[in-house]
């Protein structure tokens, strides 16, 4: 079988990709490394869809990404039993300090680009919020997304997007671990060639896209294409419970993020989350991604509950597990890397996993579009895209996932968060 492109990576980012260039006519083969997509870091998503950023270009993708998930149904075909994956709309509550300087301003931003966004006062959540804890002299405010929430179930929603992908022609083949990407000096400089998979299988193709979470920082050194912008395994633990007894009081939450104390809240009965805010909360940078301890803590299991109960008293899940996401993260500023490199036709899509599934079906297709412009001959280094998304018409500029990029300044200091 002849390829135009190869895509390395399974999840939903590799699946979109793959999707999109199949779309327009490529012959295009996706490489996932366990025995079926989007078990990775995709599986292990929280998959909140917020639209809270510190930069407005981003607002506006995840508003684009929330837009796609609300017309899910009619982008995918439907699985086994007529299954997709769905948006639960409950709404989106940050919870911040009182009198926090940016809030207003991060406020106005974002209903500048069409996000619906509400700023509440201590007295104002506790009414609009009556079963949440508010000490009566709490010093805090919120910042509440009507519009949003969280996808039910993440690795359904990577089977509906290759699902899509093979019905527009893209061959998805799992269980293929890639060993080496092949690169070649030709014209002056280094250009991909294909790649070669741990059962010695060769696939030539001349482009080659990087969706491989976790392990993409890996899969750059194998393309002798290492980034100025780092990208690395971040391990976190996340708290998953089920709470069906409690199903009709969590129904009236939306997902929480508190910022005061320090976690986030995904009220599914059926799959309850609770996961750490701050970056620095019990993660930990992982040198291998094979070589991370999959197991959860109950120590730390205990203290994302407790985190959760000084907000949600009442809450007692009738059965807690645990859940260790392995997340792909771009060190410098949690933002993704959507772009070409130095290798001629080697691509990356990286740096996404966690807070960016939100938007994964766009980035799916912002990667095509960085793909087939610098194929079709543009060097988007010398003239960066800037793409009109298609629900919101906004303008949204690549220099912003750049490689090259000055790391972006953080709302809150980082975090996964979704």
């Amino acid at each position: 079988m002849s390829h135009d492109a190869i895509v390395i990576g399974g999840g939903i980012i590799g699946c979109s990709t793959a999707w999109h260039l199949a779309r327009r006519g490529a012959r295009v083969t996706v490489l996932e490394r366990e025995a079926r997509v989007g078990l990775g870091s995709t599986a292990r998503s929280t998959a909140i869809v917020r639209q809270r950023y510190s930069h407005e270009a981003a607002m506006a993708l995840a508003l684009e990404g929330l837009r796609e998930w609300e017309r899910w149904s009619d982008r995918v075909p439907p699985g086994d039993q007529g299954k997709r994956a769905s948006l639960r709309n409950c709404g989106v509550l940050f919870l911040l300090p009182a009198g926090e300087p940016s809030t207003p301003q991060l406020a106005r931003s974002m209903r500048q680009v069409g996000i619906v966004a509400e700023q509440l006062d201590r007295d104002a959540l506790a009414q609009r919020f009556p079963t949440l804890q508010f000490d009566a002299d709490e010093s805090v405010e919120g910042l509440y997304e009507p519009e949003g929430g969280y996808v039910d179930a993440p690795e359904q929603a990577t089977r509906d997007v290759a699902r899509a992908a093979a019905a527009a022609g893209a061959n998805i083949v799992t269980g293929a671990r890639v060993r080496e990407v092949l690169t070649e000096w030709r014209d002056g400089g280094l250009s991909v060639r294909g790649v070669r998979t741990d059962a010695n299988e060769l696939l030539e193709a001349p482009t080659v896209i990087n969706c491989a979470g976790p392990h993409s920082g890996w899969v750059n050194l194998v393309a002798r294409s290492p980034l100025a912008l780092q990208t690395a395994p971040l391990r976190q633990v996340v708290l998953h419970a089920t709470a069906t007894s409690q199903a009709e009081r969590l129904a009236a939450l939306p997902v929480i993020a508190d910022l005061r104390h320090g976690y986030y809240l995904r009220p599914d009965p059926e799959r309850l989350r609770i996961g750490a805010v701050w970056p620095e909360d019990e993660t930990e940078w992982i040198a291998e991604a094979d070589a991370h301890e999959p197991t959860a803590e109950r120590a730390v299991l205990q203290r994302r509950l407790e985190a959760a109960r000084k907000r949600v008293p009442w809450l007692e899940p009738d059965q807690i597990m645990g859940l260790v996401g392995l997340y792909d993260v771009t060190v410098q500023d949690w933002y993704p890397i959507v772009d070409r490199t130095d290798t001629r036709g080697y691509f990356v899509a990286i740096g996404t996993s966690g807070a960016w599934f939100k938007a994964a079906p766009v980035i799916g297709w912002l990667a095509s579009e960085v793909v087939t412009a610098n194929v079709s001959g543009r060097n988007t280094d010398a003239q960066p895209l800037e793409l009109t998304l298609p629900n919101t018409g906004y303008r949204f500029p690549m220099s912003l996932f750049s490689r090259r990029r000055t790391p972006v300044p953080l709302a809150y200091g980082g975090g996964v968060l979704g």
